[in-house]
């Protein structure tokens, strides 16, 4: 089953969000801040723990589904072949401890099903690589400002990366794809979002998505950038400091070139909340 064949690589991928990174448990303190580390194991054991839910559900046991989790928001993506199958992804996730919003981004398509011949053809090890590929794309998503509600479904193959569903701009859809393309695994990205016209719903007061886009706090902005950094191409996060004061991110390290160094502010700049950054104390060369 895939789901089953998911859990027995969670801990080889940091469930994402640390081995992508290439973060030591005990080295992060390095680069990161306790409290960063400690977002990140926590994010990564309700992702196991949601997917082991979704392999006890007969329901959800042949569908290729993906977990991020932030803070005590679980968000949902994939595809199922039937609303109950939804349904129950939703109602598994919110069992989980610790969880206490769920952002079913879950789609239907009654085509979902794919043969299992198909579906086995890739090794576990592959299956669990490319997992993790996919909930770190989606997580670097979920945490830009410029892609977070993005109504987007991700499917990875050996380090393939599609991108389906619909964006709102040119700009919401061409950011995605250099989002994509620069989070570690990724070999290719084949950009198949379709602009729409329609615009998305405005949140209602009190809801999750409103929720969601309340203005996250200091320590929320400097865990995101620091985790956004770790899960990007090319970047050694435990080489940069990063901290927040009133939304104003200041970053100090080193990385070898301009180049790299230009990627590093990006990132923080593009990070949900970030009001501006400061980077005089990150050097290049």
């Amino acid at each position: 089953m895939i789901v089953k064949a998911l859990l027995r690589y969670v801990v080889w991928t940091g469930t994402v969000l640390l081995a992508l990174g290439h973060i030591d448990p005990v080295a992060a303190g390095d680069g990161l801040s306790g409290a960063a580390t400690k977002d990140m194991i926590g994010a990564a054991r309700g992702v196991t723990r949601i997917l082991a839910a979704f392999a006890a559900e007969p329901l959800l046991r042949s569908y290729d589904l993906t977990v991020v989790v932030d803070g005590d928001r679980a968000v949902l993506g994939g595809v199922v072949g039937s609303d109950a199958a939804r349904v129950a992804a939703g109602r598994s996730a919110a069992t989980v401890a610790g969880i206490g919003r769920v952002d079913n981004r879950i789609r239907v398509d009654a085509r979902a099903m794919a043969p299992e011949r198909t579906r086995t053809a890739r090794s576990a090890e592959t299956i669990g690589a490319d997992a993790a590929i996919s909930t770190s794309v989606r997580s670097r998503l979920l945490w830009n400002t410029h892609t977070e509600d993005l109504d987007v479904q991700i499917d990875t193959r050996e380090g393939n990366v599609t991108l389906r569903g619909n964006a709102i701009s040119y700009a919401e859809r061409d950011v995605a794809g250099i989002v994509a393309a620069s989070t570690n695994g990724v070999s290719g990205v084949s950009n198949d979002l379709v602009l729409t016209d329609q615009a998305r719903p405005i949140a209602r007061p009190g809801s999750d998505r409103a929720a969601s886009q309340a203005a996250p706090a200091d320590a929320w902005i400097t865990s995101r950038v620091q985790s956004s950094l770790a899960l990007t191409r090319g970047v050694s996060a435990t080489a940069i400091a990063v901290s927040t004061r009133r939304g104003v991110v200041s970053l100090s390290g080193s990385v070898p070139t301009q180049a790299d160094r230009d990627v590093v502010v990006q990132v923080a700049q593009d990070t949900r909340g970030v009001k501006d950054v400061v980077a005089v104390g990150l050097t290049a060369g």
